[in-house]
């Protein structure tokens, strides 16, 4: 908010009152002893110093008054300006929210009806007809994860998703996810290692299906985008110092350019170099993760360098997330 400029009360007495009229006493007292032509001549000058200084004062408060009303008008206009951005917002996220609820029921029986005939529970299917079923079923899955993670993500920014802390070994929760990654990505030459900590962790208490998104998330983002590796590997570590765990996500995969690492946690940011190698994805996972750390209480940051990889950390705090009630729950 912009401050007005005032001038003090006590510097507007003495400027205003006690200058001139030390001012006048001095003239005064000068004229009645002065000697000569020259002496008068001095202490006129320096009266009109004096009067000079008064009068530029007085254009300096008026100009100031002036400024004042002007920064005013326009603080008032920029706090309506604000003000309509925050409500155009909470419409656009209400919308987000409404319409990404609206299309989920829908996207959930057609990919219901899409695997029942890629399962021929109503027939027998050729090779053609079972290949374009799975692209559908496939394509159908992109779209829900992609509205799962609007819905999410309106939650989370309107403060509706449910937050409930558990005591949970983060090392458990790691290899859980690790073994899902390793089931759902079954190209050659891949390899996701978790070292664990020299010294076991306490149990933690976080949100263990909020984290386990995060951890998915990344663990995924780590596989997918060491494309044009001839053996991706992802190495996953856990430690801990005095007040948190350490969780680290490192790949040896393309990497994030310099100019997009100040973006890469906003929404709808994905740089050059992946999408010319991945062109599925929304942009949104990383502004998720981020958004799911912070109310759990820790941070989560990163290192990289182009064609060469990208290290994710994810700190939390061992005093555990605080619980929050919430409307809903996460949407997978």
């Amino acid at each position: 908010m912009i401050k007005r400029v005032k001038i003090a009360r006590p510097y507007l007495i003495f400027f205003i009152i006690i200058i001139p009229a030390i001012a006048i006493a001095f003239i005064w007292l000068s004229i009645k002893s002065f000697q000569n032509e020259l002496d008068y001549n001095l202490y006129v000058l320096v009266g009109v110093v004096f009067f000079n200084s008064l009068l530029l004062l007085l254009i300096l408060l008026r100009w100031n008054r002036s400024l004042n009303k002007r920064v005013d008008t326009k603080t008032k206009e920029l706090q309506e300006m604000n003000k309509k951005l925050i409500d155009i917002d909470k419409v656009k996220t209400e919308f987000v929210s409404i319409a990404s609820h609206q299309l989920r029921t829908p996207l959930s029986a057609i990919r219901w009806y899409i695997e029942e005939l890629y399962n021929e529970e109503l027939g027998k299917l050729n090779k053609i007809q079972k290949n374009y079923l799975g692209d559908m079923m496939e394509t159908s899955n992109t779209i829900i994860r992609l509205v799962n993670n609007l819905l999410n993500i309106s939650r989370l920014e309107e403060s509706r998703l449910n937050i409930t802390p558990k005591p949970t070994v983060l090392a458990n929760l790691i290899k859980t996810v690790i073994s899902e990654q390793l089931a759902s990505n079954v190209k050659k030459g891949r390899k996701i290692l978790f070292v664990e900590p020299k010294i076991k962790l306490p149990k933690i208490k976080i949100d263990p299906t909020l984290i386990r998104q995060v951890l998915s998330n990344l663990i995924s983002n780590a596989v997918k985008y060491s494309f044009g590796k001839e053996k991706c590997k992802v190495i996953v570590t856990l430690k801990k110092n005095d007040t948190e765990a350490i969780i680290a996500i490192e790949d040896f995969g393309v990497g994030i350019p310099k100019k997009y690492q100040n973006r890469v946690f906003d929404k709808f940011v994905r740089a050059e170099n992946v999408v010319k190698g991945e062109t599925e994805g929304s942009g949104l996972g990383l502004y998720f993760c981020k958004k799911i750390i912070e109310v759990s209480g820790g941070k989560i940051w990163f290192k990289s360098q182009v064609n060469k990889g990208t290290k994710f950390f994810i700190n939390l705090p061992l005093s555990g997330s605080k619980f929050h009630k919430g409307e809903k729950n996460l949407a997978v």
